[in-house]
């Protein structure tokens, strides 16, 4: 990667003005790397995504003059998880039902946790960190939290939610107690993708907020989408199942779960790849969809299992 991208860098690829868009798809070079940045904002952000181009840092790998720009990525071969196409094994399951899931409820804990420089091939910098955030505070970006029975941030993670496009930025799971909680969290991703405007929410009793920012405080339920209104509370006591007379409803047919680049681990979970205009053609009626009604309070591992039984 490091001396093919060199390569890409030294053939002066061209540099865009904060305003400019990314032109004819038609034009766009042979690679996923499209062009480079000086600037990197939230406006600029959603304007990317709308083109179906996301951005990443360069990071180290780069040649010296490079480090620091936003390099804006548009891959040939586009990985996309179709939501009808979820695989869940029962090795996930069995770990699944011993989880509990939120979301919105500590987005700055996860883009943390997922820009954790010890990571391999970490790439979240400070400046990704500023824009997704103020993203998040403006009702764009979110993220899904996944918790085990002792109240630990386990795993989770963020993207950028437009009508009906998700697209993913980064997860994480705790090497040490969370097997598999990034993918309990990509469960609840799929859920949540799958809601339609009249989807029925899951019975969400208690009122409390949030808790702090420690790793060992169970997340409570939500009383609406924020995770910025928080306050110290204890931890709820999960309910048995939905909330009576809760049916479940059809995948979105529209919806577009953006994973970018296909890995080993998304493709085990049913994730495939598409070319980039087979990607842009699905992009254009995902925007045009209605988004997701997010619900932030809390589902147990077993009623995910159970909404997701009844969606198949």
């Amino acid at each position: 990667m490091a001396s093919c991208l060199a390569v890409l860098l030294r053939l002066a690829l061209p540099r865009l003005e904060c305003m400019d868009l990314f032109g004819d798809p038609d034009q766009w070079p042979d690679s996923d790397l499209l062009c480079l940045t000086g600037v990197l904002g939230p406006h600029l952000v959603l304007a990317a995504l709308h083109e179906g181009v996301f951005p990443m840092p360069l990071g180290d790998d780069a040649p010296r003059e490079y480090r620091g720009a936003t390099a804006w990525w548009s891959p040939q071969r586009r990985g996309v998880l179709p939501l009808d196409r979820l695989t869940v094994s029962s090795s996930l399951r069995k770990t699944t039902k011993h989880r509990t899931t939120t979301v919105d409820q500590a987005f700055d804990r996860v883009i943390e946790r997922c820009a954790d420089p010890s990571r391999p091939g970490g790439w979240i910098d400070s400046t990704i960190i500023d824009s997704y955030t103020e993203l998040h505070h403006n009702g764009w970006a979110h993220s899904v939290e996944t918790w085990d029975e002792d109240g630990r941030l386990v795993g989770g993670l963020y993207g950028v939610s437009v009508g009906g496009l998700f697209s993913g930025e980064s997860m994480f799971h705790d090497p040490v107690h969370g097997r598999d909680a990034s993918k309990t969290a990509l469960i609840r991703l799929v859920l949540e993708l799958g809601m339609s405007d009249q989807a029925p929410t899951v019975d969400a009793d208690q009122e409390s907020r949030c808790g702090t920012a420690s790793d060992t405080t169970q997340p409570p339920d939500a009383s609406g989408p924020s995770a910025r209104d928080e306050s110290t509370s204890t931890a709820p006591t999960p309910s048995d199942g939905p909330a009576p007379g809760q049916q479940a409803v059809p995948v979105h047919p529209t919806a577009l779960l953006d994973v970018q680049w296909l890995t080993h681990h998304l493709a085990s979970l049913g994730a495939v790849e598409i070319d980039r205009a087979e990607y842009l053609r699905q992009l254009t009626g995902a925007l045009a969809a209605p988004g997701p009604q997010w619900r932030p309070h809390r589902l147990t591992g077993p009623q995910m299992l159970t909404e997701l039984a009844r969606r198949g």
